[in-house]
């Protein structure tokens, strides 16, 4: 019974880490949408057009006036004053949102944003068997051991932290984009990271 409420429990989860960042991003960028159309639907019904191209030209407006909103607060966000502001923002109200730091973590790890903790994808032997953990390197030490982060399946936020010994470590030439896309599809597109590793251990042996 206690294997069972742990699968149902983590698998809820593991869901509920996907779901919820569309969710609210749907829900942010639905309503947005609707209150630009709204609002700019009374200068498109001064165009001489039939009511289902006004429709689509508010549409397209919106779209547009999305994109130019979100390129300007990241002109903004670029500048001193900007991320102060931001930063304050983001203490005060926007960490208190539910939700908030996952979507906001989620588009920083697909968007190719600076400033992540992983900095390689590694398969590990955290014990010396055989078997093999996807991980994320954190961090690397004098000894050439690495602390790494091996994320829940499908929940990629939650893991487990390994100190492991360098002999133990499988450094992949993978980007970390393409590793989380496989742990958040519970191992599904791992086998780019098998044959990687693979490969990269047929070249070490060749040079050995």
């Amino acid at each position: 019974m206690k294997k069972v409420n742990n699968f149902v429990r983590t698998t809820l989860i593991g869901g509920f880490g996907i779901v919820l960042p569309v969710l609210v991003l749907f829900i942010v960028f639905n309503g947005l949408f609707k209150f630009i159309a709204n609002s700019i639907r009374p200068i498109t019904n001064i165009i001489g057009l039939g009511s289902n191209i006004k429709g689509v030209v508010a549409d397209i407006l919106s779209i547009i006036i999305i994109i130019s909103i979100c390129f300007l607060i990241g002109v903004i966000v670029k500048t001193r004053v900007g991320r102060f502001a931001h930063n304050k923002l983001e203490k005060r109200i926007l960490n208190k949102i539910p939700g908030y730091g996952l979507v906001k973590d989620t588009i920083k790890y697909f968007s190719g944003s600076e400033g992540k903790p992983f900095t390689s994808v590694a398969l590990i032997k955290p014990f010396g068997k055989e078997d093999m953990l996807t991980g994320f390197i954190t961090d690397s030490h004098s000894d050439g051991s690495h602390t790494v982060f091996v994320p829940q399946a499908a929940s990629p936020w939650q893991g487990d932290m390994y100190h492991v010994q360098k002999e133990n470590v499988f450094l992949l030439d993978v980007s970390v984009g393409d590793a989380m896309k496989s742990v958040i599809a519970m191992g599904a597109g791992s086998s780019k990271l098998i044959e990687k590793y693979l490969e990269e251990q047929k070249t070490a042996t060749i040079k050995s």
